[in-house]
């Protein structure tokens, strides 16, 4: 993905990264009832999804920074609230698994509304990655190496 980022657009990789994403999450929702392979297959698509939009847009928006020690302060503030919001969004799954599973009290029933709070979870994950993409579009469409040419 890095040498992806230094010869063509950050847009284009980070809107790919997101969509892959996305329909991984589609994809471990409805796993959730399914196969534990098709389950593992979802979470593999889901980390190269991952994999080509979280350091790319890190790094993309960190390039365009000229003067070093705001590069510096914006890449703690970056990794501070990226701590600060997964800490946050983990507390809140956690809370709406706990809301769902305590709406039964019969323990056989239980166990499918969990899962399908799971699903849920998964479902809301896409639709914020979907809301999220048109901003990965205002990303530059040149490359790295086009602007550092320009300049």
């Amino acid at each position: 993905a890095g040498q992806y980022l230094d010869q063509h657009a950050a847009k284009k990789l980070l809107s790919f990264g997101m969509f892959i994403s996305v329909i991984a999450f589609i994809g471990l929702a409805f796993a959730v009832h399914h196969s534990v392979y098709l389950f593992m297959f979802f979470m593999i698509l889901h980390g190269i999804g991952f994999g080509l939009s979280y350091m790319p847009a890190t790094t993309a928006g960190l390039n365009h920074l000229k003067n070093q020690q705001l590069v510096t302060h914006a890449a703690a503030i970056n990794n501070l609230l990226r701590r600060i919001l997964s800490a946050v969004a983990v507390v809140l799954a956690g809370v709406y698994l706990h809301m769902q599973a305590a709406s039964q009290l019969n323990t056989h029933t239980q166990a499918l509304i969990k899962l399908n709070a799971i699903q849920d979870l998964f479902f809301v994950c896409a639709a914020l990655l979907l809301l999220a993409l048109p901003f990965a579009w205002k990303f530059p469409s040149q490359s790295a190496s086009e602007i550092k040419i320009k300049d």
